[in-house]
């Protein structure tokens, strides 16, 4: 599974019609199939939810795995 970030373009036609157009920037492969992913406020980080019951989070602008995975983990344990 993975996941492609994409940036959004903005064009016109001839007819001055304003299209819409989405440019693949990065992929980032998982090792299991995704069921949410979540932005920060800030869009520093990127959380992502796997079938596997666990959540990475990685740094939105590199796609580097953000050091809050293990506390994630730690969290995620207390709850349960």
């Amino acid at each position: 599974m993975s996941i492609t970030l994409s940036s959004i373009l903005f064009t016109y036609n001839s007819s001055c019609v304003r299209i819409l157009t989405l440019v693949p920037t990065k992929v980032l492969k998982m090792s299991d199939d995704v069921l949410c992913v979540k932005v920060s406020a800030d869009n520093r980080l990127l959380a992502v939810s796997l079938l596997d019951n666990t959540i990475k989070v990685f740094f939105a602008d590199t796609l580097k795995v953000s050091g809050l995975n293990s506390l994630v983990s730690l969290e995620l344990k207390q709850i349960q």
